[in-house]
């Protein structure tokens, strides 16, 4: 019994000492410095760590399609409802949208050919 003692003890001596003396290669990897953007925590499965999202150099020029921008182009939610109570959900809706503030975007009523797309989240 005080082998077995002394075998939990030692486990439990290496498992704190790796926590402490493991390299942190988190700075090394993405240092907040470099990050032209915002630090974003990991959303549901992509990426798989925290990453930088970079800032869109042409956020709010107006856009039918996210080929004409740096992250994507949306449209504006309260629009796009109005449009539905008008129009109702059978017809696509024409629109014109906005080119996002970040190159990566999770969620929001995205516009593909001048159609919105549909609201989408992550």
């Amino acid at each position: 019994m005080k082998k077995l003692w002394i075998i939990v003890i030692i486990i439990l001596l290496l498992i704190v000492a790796g926590i402490l003396l493991w390299p942190n290669n988190y700075e090394e990897i993405l240092p907040e410095e470099t990050c032209d953007g915002i630090i974003m925590g990991k959303p549901m499965f992509y990426p798989p760590e925290d990453f930088c999202n970079e800032y869109a150099s042409d956020f709010g020029k107006e856009c039918s399609d996210s080929s004409q921008c740096e992250g994507d182009c949306l449209a504006d939610e309260d629009e796009v409802r109005k449009r539905e109570e008008i129009e109702g959900l059978e017809n696509p809706i024409m629109i014109n949208g906005a080119c996002s503030q970040y190159k990566s975007t999770f969620g929001g009523y995205y516009v593909h050919n001048g159609t919105v797309f549909g609201y989408i989240t992550v």
